[in-house]
Order: C-alpha cells, then sequence, then structure tokens
C-alpha cells in the first residue's frame, strides 16, 4: 500500500437501514428503533479502509500485529509458533537470534510482497523452573531505499507447569 485510493462505483454513500427492532411506550408511541446502517452501493474498486492497520503501513511500511509466542516446556512433541508482517513495500528481513540452541526463526517461504511470515521453531528447554522468556529481534531494511525502517523484538515465552515438572 503506497498511496491513498478513492472507491470509485455508482450510487456511493447510498445506505439501507436493516431494522432490528422497535421499541413503544405505553401509549404505542416509537421510542427507539434499533437496527444496522448497510452500505447499498455498487463499488468497483475499493478505497483505502482508514483503520490503524493501514494508517500504519503507510507511516511505518510495515504492521505488527502479535510480538509473542509462549510455548509449554511440558507439552512433549516439536513446538511452533508463526508471527506475521504486513509489508508496503518490498523489505530485507534480519534475524538476529542469540539463542539459537533453544528456538530457530526462520523467514517462511511463505512470504509474498505483502506478508513477511516468521517461523520459530522450538529446539530444546532452556531449563529451570516456572518461566523464562527469551528475545529475538528482526531488522526491517526497505530494498528500495536502503533505510532501515525498524527494528521489531518478539518474546519467547517458555512455561513449565511445577506440578508436571515435579513428576
Amino acid at each position: 500500500m503506497n498511496e491513498f485510493t478513492d472507491r470509485q462505483g455508482t450510487n456511493l454513500n447510498r445506505k439501507i437501514f436493516e431494522v432490528e427492532k422497535v421499541e413503544k411506550n405505553e401509549a404505542g408511541e416509537i421510542v427507539r428503533i434499533i437496527g444496522t446502517l448497510l452500505r447499498a452501493d455498487d463499488a468497483t474498486i475499493e478505497g483505502t479502509p482508514l483503520n490503524a492497520k493501514s494508517l500504519n503501513l503507510m507511516v511505518n511500511k510495515y504492521y505488527v500485529e502479535n510480538t509473542k509466542a509462549t510455548v509449554s516446556t511440558t507439552i512433549s512433541g516439536l513446538q511452533t509458533a508463526t508471527f506475521t508482517i504486513d509489508i508496503a513495500e518490498p523489505l530485507e528481513v534480519t534475524i538476529n537470534n542469540d539463542f539459537r540452541e533453544y528456538f530457530e526463526v526462520i523467514k517462511s517461504p511463505k512470504s509474498n510482497q505483502d506478508k513477511i511470515i516468521l517461523e520459530l521453531e522450538v529446539k530444546k528447554d532452556p531449563g529451570g523452573s516456572g518461566s523464562i522468556a527469551l528475545s529475538f529481534e528482526v531488522i526491517l531494511t526497505s530494498k528500495a531505499l536502503e533505510v532501515k525502517r525498524g527494528i521489531i523484538t518478539y518474546w519467547v515465552h517458555f512455561i513449565q507447569d511445577e506440578s508436571e515438572a515435579a513428576d
């Protein structure tokens, strides 16, 4: 998303009010009408949605929703987590992970021009009781401008259930 796009079509901004409930007083007069306002136009091109996600993409060139993964060390089997970064331009990804002995993070081959997908694979339990949080960083750099767009810190929380650890 590099620029705002106007919504185009016929009868733009036409609305339909779909009544769900009508409340009346004792005299039978309408006191309240409850319903939903729906679009009733014929859009041929959807415009840029004005929400936090699209505005952050305009300003930052990327949007991140989740930066935490929680894994239980008492569950047997390999554990994985996936993180998604919505992007507005081609970005180079550099992953700084000082805890490779515990987990590996890679840029997924499922990534495309709109999304960077990171896959985390747990290798081993860092040990100890209770919980421990380890982090890794993702550095995003514009391929076209060679300008750093951002550094995102992700956290991996290893949780061990005390009752299961004692068994």
